[in-house]
C-alpha cells in the first residue's frame, strides 16, 4: 500500500525491522511473565524450538509465493514477483497471528477454568 516511492520503502522497512527487534525480546518476557515458575523453563523451551522452526519455514513459504506468482515488466528481460505473491505472504501472516492469538485466548481460558475448579 506505501511503496511508490523509494523513501516509502524505506520508512515502512524500517517500521518492520524495528518491530521485529522489539518482538523478540517482548515475545520473551511476555511468556515468562505468563506462565508459572515452575513451567517457566518448559515454556521458555518451547517458545525458543517455535521461534527457530517460524525462521525457517517463514522464508520458505514467502519464496515459494514469490516463485510461484511471478509477471513481466514491460521493457525488462524477465520475470519478476506480482503484487500478488506480497499479498499472498502477508495474508499467510496474518492468518497465523490471528490463529495464535486465538490459541492465546483459548488456553489462557483453559487455564484459568482448571485453576478455579482447585
Amino acid at each position: 500500500m506505501f511503496h511508490s516511492t523509494e523513501f516509502l520503502i524505506e520508512a515502512n522497512l524500517a517500521i518492520i525491522a524495528t518491530g521485529l527487534s522489539l518482538l523478540q525480546v517482548g515475545g520473551f518476557n511476555i511468556v515468562m511473565e505468563s506462565t508459572p515458575r515452575q513451567s517457566s523453563g518448559v515454556s521458555l523451551g518451547m517458545t525458543v524450538v517455535l521461534n527457530i522452526v517460524g525462521s525457517s519455514l517463514g522464508p520458505a513459504i514467502a519464496a515459494i509465493f514469490l516463485q510461484t506468482n511471478q509477471a513481466s515488466i514491460s521493457g525488462v528481460p524477465g520475470l519478476f514477483p506480482s503484487g500478488v505473491s506480497y499479498n499472498l505472504i502477508f495474508l499467510t501472516a496474518t492468518i497465523i497471528s490471528v490463529v495464535s492469538i486465538i490459541l492465546v485466548i483459548t488456553i489462557k481460558k483453559r487455564m484459568l477454568l482448571e485453576s478455579s475448579t482447585f
